[in-house]
């Protein structure tokens, strides 16, 4: 498939990953930050790496957003998202 322009239903579903992805990551930084602050700051590594991860997956979704083209294999120089996202 050569890259064409998203369609709506595609760019629906980046919104929604990207709302979904936004609100996991808002759930998981207030539950961080009342521990670390009943902690006084001594949280444990995992915690820290599930707030790195979600707020990884939150930006790479926020870019994918913002890609205006799909096809068969990711470009991210092209903004190209790979079609299998959307499966």
């Amino acid at each position: 498939m050569k890259p064409q322009k998203k369609s709506s239903k595609q760019t629906l579903i980046d919104k929604q990953k990207l709302a979904d992805s936004s609100a996991h990551m808002s759930s998981i930084a207030q539950d961080f930050l009342n521990h670390f602050f009943e902690m006084d700051g001594d949280v444990s590594f995992s915690e820290l790496m599930k707030l790195r991860d979600i707020v990884w997956s939150n930006d790479h979704a926020r870019k994918v957003a913002k890609m205006p083209m799909v096809g068969d294999t990711w470009s991210f120089p092209k903004g190209v998202t790979g079609i299998h996202y959307y499966d």
